[in-house]
């Protein structure tokens, strides 16, 4: 089972948050849960869940120390959050429950910010009440949207750089796209049932079309229109920190 308790204003830039895997769990969940929440912070350090109220330039999702510390029984992982939208956490819970649906053994999501909030329990079934992020893209750059929701199987998503990408410059903005992939086949955006679960993407490939012109090919994956608008803040990051995109097209 997993558990989400958030108690963070929605504008507060900066947060604890605190994973906890309970007491009875299979001798390798310490390993894949430390897979996917290092899966989560490369996406939520590339901006990926900044949504509408942060700068994706500034995200990051860094734990505080050398993961995990033993509870008893129990072990934690501890992150420093900063400019991320609380949706971020629905995305959490999802890849973790995609992981271990119907576990009878409980991971725990803690969301701890500066003000006095009471930690309120979401229960499973409402989670999908807490929004996904949103995104500020259209503001930095043209973007031409022509996908359905949810999308179909093949999406591609086309990215018009102002200038020609250098070695190191291709491998940054490849890097973005690959932690968008890594979130997506854990389950952090699931499709409509029933598709849920991670399998459904069958592969994601980018590539150079142009010295200036990346093309990122999804196959396989039904996904809610809020999976792209991550791929788009992650995007309006790496616009943020110097390489300026034109416009991006998906389709």
């Amino acid at each position: 089972m997993t558990q989400l308790r958030i108690a963070v204003g929605p504008s507060e830039s900066a947060a604890i948050c605190d994973v906890t895997l309970g007491e009875g769990c299979p001798p390798d969940t310490d390993a894949v849960l430390q897979e996917h929440l290092e899966a989560f912070a490369i996406a939520a350090t590339g901006g990926l869940f900044s949504g509408k109220r942060h700068d994706p330039a500034t995200s990051s999702f860094v734990a505080i120390a050398p993961p995990p510390t033993s509870l008893g029984e129990r072990r934690r992982w501890r992150y420093h959050a900063e400019s991320l939208d609380l949706g971020s956490y629905r995305v959490l819970f999802n890849m973790i429950e995609n992981q271990w649906p119907g576990a009878e053994w409980t991971v725990s999501i803690d969301v701890l910010g500066t003000s006095a909030n009471v930690p309120r329990v979401i229960e499973t079934p409402a989670v999908t009440t807490v929004p996904y992020p949103g995104t500020l893209a259209a503001e930095v750059f043209a973007i031409e949207d022509r996908l359905l929701d949810p999308t179909s199987r093949e999406t591609i998503v086309r990215v018009d750089f102002r200038a020609p990408l250098g070695a190191e410059d291709e491998e940054t903005a490849f890097s973005v796209l690959d932690s968008w992939e890594g979130v997506v086949r854990r389950g952090g955006y699931p499709g409509p049932s029933p598709d849920f679960g991670a399998g459904q993407l069958l592969l994601a490939e980018h590539y150079l079309v142009s010295p200036s012109l990346v093309e990122f090919a999804v196959y396989n994956y039904i996904a809610p229109l809020q999976s792209y608008d991550a791929l788009l803040n992650g995007l309006h990051g790496l616009h943020r920190r110097g390489l300026a995109i034109g416009g991006v097209e998906l389709e």
